[in-house]
C-alpha cells in the first residue's frame, strides 16, 4: 500500500509516453465531502474538560459538507469508435462540519448557542477509468466509470465554540481512522468546449475507516464525495 504514490505515478508517465493521440488536461476543483454510514452524524456528542484543553468527539464524521478542493492531471485516449480510456492522478482535501448546542463536562451538561466538529482530509487519488464520448456538435461529452484508490496523507479534526480557542485534536490518528487507502467506484460526465472542460463526478466509498476501533463498537463510516471542477487540455 505504501507504494501507491510511485506507482500511479509510473502509470501516469507510462501513459502519456506511449499515448501518442492522448488528451492530457489538468483539473481544478471543488466539491461535497461527506460521510455514510450508522457512525456518521451530525449532532455528535462533546466530552469537554474543564480545566484542560482536552475534549472527545463521539464521532468526527459528519454528512453535512465543508469547502473542500482539489487538483488533479489526466491523461485519457479516445478510440475511433469512441470509446475512452484513462488515467486521473490527483490531490484533494476534503472537509466536513458538525454541529453541537450542548457539551458534557466535569458540572454537567452545559448548553451553547453553537460548536462545530470539523474534519480535515488529505488524500492522493489514483483513478483507471472507461468511457464513452457522446457524438454532441462542438462538444465533446464523456461519460466516465472507474475505480477510485485513495492514499490517506492525513487527517484531523477541531473542535470549536464560543468561549473556548479552536483545538486541534492531539490525539493520534488511529483513534478515529483505521485505514490509510479509501476505494471505491466513481462516476464522471465531462463537457469540453475546445480546451475548456466542465466536470462533476461522484465517489462512493467502499471501505470502513473505523472497522475494528475499540471506542467505534460495529462503527461504519464511508466517505461519500461529489466533485465539481473545471478543466484545460493542454494537448
Amino acid at each position: 500500500m505504501k507504494n501507491i504514490l510511485p506507482i500511479a505515478v509510473l502509470l501516469l508517465m507510462v501513459s502519456v509516453c506511449y499515448a501518442q493521440k492522448a488528451e492530457i488536461s489538468i483539473q481544478a476543483s471543488s466539491g461535497l465531502a461527506s460521510y455514510g454510514g450508522r457512525s456518521a452524524t451530525s449532532r455528535p456528542i462533546v466530552l469537554i474538560n474543564d480545566t484542560a484543553p482536552y475534549y472527545n468527539v463521539s464521532s468526527p464524521y459528519s454528512k453535512k459538507s465543508s469547502f473542500s478542493y482539489g487538483f488533479a492531471i489526466q491523461v485519457q485516449k479516445v478510440s475511433a469508435k469512441n470509446l475512452i480510456s484513462g488515467f486521473r492522478l490527483g490531490f484533494d482535501h476534503l472537509s466536513t462540519i458538525s454541529h453541537f448546542d450542548s457539551y458534557t463536562a466535569m458540572g454537567g451538561t452545559v448548553s451553547i448557542e453553537e460548536g462545530t466538529v470539523k474534519l480535515q482530509n488529505k488524500l492522493l487519488q489514483a483513478n483507471p477509468y472507461l468511457g464513452y464520448r457522446l457524438p454532441v456538435k462542438n462538444v465533446h461529452l464523456d461519460l466516465t466509470a472507474g475505480l477510485n484508490a485513495g492514499l490517506i496523507l492525513k487527517s484531523e479534526y477541531e473542535v470549536s465554540h464560543e468561549g473556548l480557542f479552536n483545538l486541534f485534536d492531539t490525539k493520534p490518528e488511529k483513534n478515529f481512522v483505521n485505514t490509510k487507502i479509501d476505494l471505491g467506484p466513481a462516476v464522471g460526465l465531462t463537457a469540453t468546449c475546445k480546451r475548456i472542460g466542465f466536470n462533476a463526478s461522484y465517489y462512493y466509498g467502499l471501505i470502513n475507516y473505523t472497522r475494528n476501533l475499540d471506542h467505534f463498537p460495529n462503527g461504519q463510516v464511508y466517505a461519500r464525495y461529489l466533485r465539481l471542477g473545471i478543466s484545460y487540455r493542454i494537448k
